[in-house]
């Protein structure tokens, strides 16, 4: 049975300089009230430019469509399973 994090619908990012400073940056303009690990969580999805954010923390799901990617595009940030289709890890989850 392969692990959890080597899941094709898992994408791990490298927490580098670039990832801290823009965490930083958000915690620092205030945005959402964020913790440092959500504020860490947030900035590399924004970089990586990911299609969704998925989360069941209600306080992160108001910055739906509030945040803007480093392509330019809105970071949408939904409950897993309100994203269609759905999401791999619900599949296989449900399939167990």
């Amino acid at each position: 049975m392969p692990h959890f994090f080597d899941q094709k619908y898992i994408l791990l990012i490298p927490i580098d300089k670039q990832i801290g400073l823009r965490a930083q940056n958000l915690q620092l303009a205030g945005i959402g009230g964020l913790k440092p690990p959500d504020a860490v969580h947030l900035a590399s999805a924004i970089i990586a430019n990911v299609a969704a954010f998925h989360t069941f923390d209600n306080k992160l799901l108001t910055l739906d469509k509030k945040l803007l990617k480093v392509d330019g595009g809105e970071l949408s940030i939904v409950r897993p399973t309100e994203e269609q289709p759905l999401p791999e890890l619900l599949r296989a989850m449900m399939a167990e």
